[in-house]
């Protein structure tokens, strides 16, 4: 009787150290998950931030409570179709869950976040030199099966600087394009927004890839003027709307190439 007394005993104790060890696994993942999270959050390093949305969402739909893995499904969607999501509901129910693990009281308060940073206009100098360089592949390709007089209308257009009006009109109009190669094909884009726009575009066969690349680049740039911290100035907007002029001249010359 002594033996089988023993017996449960150690047979409960281990039970329940796994049960402590699997909390403390899943509570230490979650509070990296969170640490990534909001160390991300409104910042304006894409190739610093992106890796730690992925693993921190990958983790929370994998450790999460229900609720959590269904606020992170449902960002990770909205950020493949639309480029932005809302985060305060998932961060905030991550920390509430926290705080109740470590036996913390409730915090009453929403998270804020603290940043410093220097404004857009540094973080639009990089995509404007990344997206030069998509914007000459694809004219290299728009030449490759233009004809002659379409060859001759790229070395042709050119504009001159507005800073954020001009930025913004001169997406529009690249914008209106894409929407009206959609609409030829059968296809209602009237209530896509800018990157899903471009996604679908590219998934339907209306543009190319390097299409794509170069529309994205031009669409993140038209983002960070308009959103921005300090306003574009005329010397980059200039540069923006040589790109978009480019662009459109690309996209003029190559009206058949996507269904040919």
């Amino acid at each position: 009787m002594a033996l089988a007394g023993g017996w449960l005993a150690h047979s409960f104790a281990a039970h329940r150290d796994l049960i402590n060890e699997r909390r403390k696994l899943r509570v230490g993942y979650l509070l990296e998950a969170y640490r990534r999270l909001e160390d991300a959050v409104h910042r304006n390093d894409p190739a610093r931030s992106w890796p730690k949305w992925e693993s921190a969402i990958a983790d929370i739909q994998l450790l999460g409570s229900p609720v959590q893995v269904a606020l992170a499904h449902r960002f990770a969607l909205d950020m493949a179709h639309d480029s932005q999501a809302p985060l305060d509901a998932l961060i905030n129910d991550l920390r509430r869950s926290l705080r109740e693990e470590l036996q913390l009281a409730p915090a009453p308060e929403s998270v804020v976040y603290l940043r410093f940073r220097d404004g857009g206009p540094q973080v639009f100098d990089q995509t404007l030199a990344a997206t030069s360089h998509d914007v000459e592949d694809a004219k290299v390709e728009g030449a490759a099966i233009a004809s002659p007089d379409g060859r001759q209308l790229l070395e042709q257009r050119a504009h001159l600087t507005e800073p954020t009006g001009a930025i913004v009109v001169g997406w529009n109009e690249l914008e209106a394009m894409i929407r009206r190669r959609l609409q030829s094909k059968g296809i209602d884009a009237s209530n896509l927004g800018s990157a899903r726009l471009l996604d679908v575009a590219l998934q339907r066969g209306a543009i190319t890839d390097v299409q794509h690349r170069s529309l994205r680049g031009l669409n993140v740039m038209r983002n960070l003027a308009v959103h921005g911290e300090r306003e574009v100035d005329a010397s980059r907007a200039g540069e923006f709307l040589v790109l978009a002029d480019a662009m459109k001249t690309v996209l003029e010359i190559t009206k058949s190439a996507p269904d040919g």
